[in-house]
């Protein structure tokens, strides 16, 4: 028996089943100077990385939080803490800077009672909208946009299917307040607290980005600074908030170490565009690797790459028409071999099809291309009829990598 243990123990080790935890190489900053590393870099890169948490605008340090002296470690938008007495994983968490906000904003830690709105600014009843969850202790609504942000992060328990009610509060907390307009850089936005963070609208931003997490840890930093105990609410912070157009134009080239999970799952925010300057505009967002298609395998070897394409013609009133066709499309991966749009293309719901732009238009739709398993897209290349070649660097990540 003891020989038979030995054997698979072996075997385990050799192929990669039986492993200690291992915690990625220090990930450092130049932006603010600041490195990550240990459980508080491998959370940060699970749960959102710079979109939900921001980059650390200080070192890991001992602090004190509810009369126990922890590790933690403070983001722009929050602070993570290391709580080793919990079991994973809640051994690592969220400070409860909304609650701490609150506190500072209205003298206390714990929601001001006051009637709750049922009724959302068209006249229907919160109560009967799909697009509502009722909190019964806090008393509070999360609606809409909010809500739909809320549930799509959380603190996964399990390898499958979507978050939990329970592992949503796991990572933001419950909400504290209902939305409220507040004023924060010079800008009115409708915001909603949670024990964790601050929601805010952003209406300016593309649809994925419209809700965004406050700079809370740069508002607690400023303010550490200062030394004074009320957030100004036009607030100087630390580290300038965030603007979707400096990400824009300011893309970076994804890193040796980023292209290892690159090779085998696809970062779930942000997308790639061309330069809008061009006559065209080429964007391609949802990127996802699927093994099986209305069906149809992928060959051996291979895998589907499947994205939304979206073409915008820039041209002026008067200006030429453009010929859009998912033919047009290749992807150049990593290794420099080119992939056509496969005919599966054609088997997809919303399908990218033939279409003629004229200056202004823009169409999409979902497109399929053929790669290798081991591989990933290094380039999409859109070589439409008559027009010069549109290539976006799929290695470039302008948003949130």
């Amino acid at each position: 028996m003891r020989l038979r243990m030995y054997v698979i123990a072996i075997f385990c080790v050799l192929n990669g089943l039986w492993f200690t935890p291992a915690y990625a190489a220090a990930r450092c900053f130049s932006e603010t100077s600041y490195c990550i590393d240990g459980a508080i870099l491998t959370y940060w890169q699970t749960h959102g990385g710079i979109i939900v948490f921001g980059l650390p605008i200080g070192a890991a340090t001992q602090t004190t939080v509810d009369g126990v002296q922890i590790s933690a470690q403070l983001f722009e938008r929050n602070r993570i803490e290391l709580h080793p007495n919990n079991k994973a994983p809640f051994d690592v968490q969220l400070g409860l800077l909304g609650v701490d906000y609150l506190a500072q904003t209205t003298g206390s830690r714990i929601p001001q009672p006051g009637t709750i709105n049922e009724i959302d600014n068209n006249g229907i009843a919160k109560s009967a909208r799909k697009n509502c969850h009722w909190f019964a202790a806090p008393q509070q609504y999360v609606c809409g946009d909010f809500y739909t942000y809320w549930r799509s992060h959380g603190i996964a328990s399990h390898q499958r299917g979507a978050f939990s009610i329970a592992e949503n509060i796991a990572l933001f907390g419950l909400p504290i307040t209902g939305v409220y307009q507040e004023t924060i850089n010079n800008q009115s936005l409708q915001v909603q607290l949670f024990e964790r963070a601050r929601f805010e609208y952003h209406p300016e931003n593309p649809v994925p980005y419209r809700v965004m997490l406050g700079l809370l840890g740069s508002e607690m930093l400023s303010q550490s600074h200062q030394g004074a105990m009320i957030p100004a609410v036009t607030n100087a912070s630390a580290t300038p908030p965030f603007v979707l157009a400096d990400y824009l134009a300011t893309p970076g080239i994804l890193q040796p170490q980023d292209l290892v999970s690159f090779r085998t799952s696809m970062p779930n925010k942000g997308y790639w565009n061309s330069d809008s300057a061009n006559d065209m505009t080429v964007i391609i967002r949802d990127v996802r690797y699927i093994n099986k298609l209305k069906g149809q395998r992928a060959s051996i070897g291979m895998k589907f790459m499947v994205g939304i394409i979206t073409i915008v013609n820039n041209r002026p009133v008067g200006g030429a028409s453009i010929r859009v066709h998912y033919a047009d499309l290749s992807i150049v991966d990593l290794e420099g071999n080119w992939h056509s749009s496969s005919k599966i293309t054609e088997l997809i719901d919303l399908s990218l099809t033939y279409k003629i732009l004229e200056p202004g238009q823009r169409f999409g739709g979902r497109v399929a291309f053929s790669v290798p398993m081991d591989s990933a897209p290094g380039q999409l290349v859109a070589q439409f009829w008559q027009e010069q070649p549109v290539n976006i660097e799929l290695r470039v990540w302008p948003h949130f990598q």
